[in-house]
């Protein structure tokens, strides 16, 4: 579901490309954005903690699921 959002919010399904990278040596889990455009480059990093219940997840992972579920219920997704 993100490559689509990401693709249709950006260049396009057949040009936006995702790279998959597990750690092993990770101790949290992390995201990053980079985009390349006549307006610049934009690179971006978000590193999450591990939620002490589960170390597999975060936070930020848990409400991210709750938005989507509220934006499918909402008259207007945010």
């Amino acid at each position: 579901m993100s490559l689509s959002f990401t693709a249709l919010a950006g260049i396009g399904l057949d040009r936006t490309r995702i790279a998959l990278v597990a750690d092993p040596r990770a101790t949290g889990n992390g995201h990053r954005l980079q985009a390349m455009g006549a307006f610049g480059t934009l690179d971006m990093s978000i590193e999450n903690q591990a939620l002490p219940a589960n170390p597999k997840s975060s936070e930020l992972t848990a409400l991210a699921l709750v938005r989507i579920i509220e934006n499918q219920r909402a008259a207007l997704a945010l």
